[in-house]
């Protein structure tokens, strides 16, 4: 992964958020859609938010 984010920031550094943005958040959306039958493993909304927030403000 570190060499993936080298070889961005070499060609184009504007092309680095979109990347990092899809790095990050590329689980969240399993978080959310996890197992109906895994209800007590499912994280509440708040959490997720809460890290979609962390994440948003590491790319500003």
């Amino acid at each position: 992964m570190i060499t993936t984010l080298r070889r961005q920031l070499a060609s184009c550094l504007h092309g680095l958020e979109p990347l990092l943005q899809d790095i990050l958040n590329r689980h969240l959306d399993e978080l959310e859609w996890t197992e109906a039958d895994a209800v007590d493993a499912m994280p509440s909304a708040e959490f997720v938010t809460h890290i979609r927030e962390h994440i948003q403000t590491l790319l500003e």
